[in-house]
């Protein structure tokens, strides 16, 4: 809804709804294929400062629980095992200060009927929001079986990020809910179509390259130190 324009509803409600009808049939044909299904939904966070940069954060909240509740409808038959849910704010060159902060967005995408959350963790703007999350949201993230997918690159920036880097942002989360509850990532796409590219493809592989290489040291001080294996 963030990137359609309502031009028959009047209505964000209606006309988000019935939006989430024709996806709801899309979506129970990709997972009948037995693929994941990835539900890209910049509308958790991105639209509190595009679309809806009119409301205050308190009045997004209720954006936010009709947006949650569509996502949920949409993905009624299909089990939450085979879907991850991706949340962030823009993969757009910008100062990102009018960025909703974390903190009022996850306790709304603790209800999405997803196992698989991919949020953003590189991105200046938000490589703090482990602290909120390690003290306000990784006990219930246990207690309802999800993994994040965690953004350890930075998917604007034409910096290569060291691995040990990575290794720090990803092991921020591994402290708090286990190896096994995450999964290296990207904070976003590396393009927004598929004729439209942030950095170059050059770039893209050296930075996956890091992805790996700080994941691979991730596993080995876990298995240094005696934990299971991921």
């Amino acid at each position: 809804a963030v990137f359609c324009e309502d031009r028959h509803y009047g209505d964000y409600s209606k006309f988000a709804g019935a939006l989430a009808e024709v996806l709801r049939l899309e979506y129970e044909a990709v997972a009948a294929t037995g693929l994941v299904l990835q539900v890209d939904a910049p509308c958790l966070a991105m639209g509190r400062h595009t679309r809806h940069s009119a409301l205050t954060d308190e009045q997004f909240q209720e954006v936010l629980r009709t947006n949650v509740d569509l996502i949920n409808a949409t993905l009624v038959n299909i089990d939450p095992a085979m879907v991850r849910v991706h949340v962030c704010w823009g993969n757009y060159s910008g100062p990102h200060h009018r960025d909703i902060e974390a903190r009022h967005v996850w306790p709304h995408l603790l209800r999405l009927h997803a196992r698989y959350i991919s949020i953003e963790g590189a991105n200046p703007r938000h490589a703090h929001d482990w602290e909120y999350f390690a003290k306000h949201v990784a006990a219930k993230f246990i207690e309802l079986d999800k993994v994040i997918l965690l953004g350890v690159l930075d998917t604007r920036s034409a910096h290569v990020e060291h691995p040990e880097l990575i290794a720090q942002r990803l092991l921020q989360y591994v402290k708090v809910l286990g190896p096994g509850r995450v999964v290296a990532s990207t904070d976003c796409g590396f393009a927004t179509t598929g004729k439209s590219a942030a950095i170059t493809e050059d770039i893209v592989w050296l930075k996956l390259a890091a992805l790996g290489e700080g994941a691979r040291i991730v596993r080995q001080r876990l298995v240094d130190v005696g934990a299971p294996k991921p």
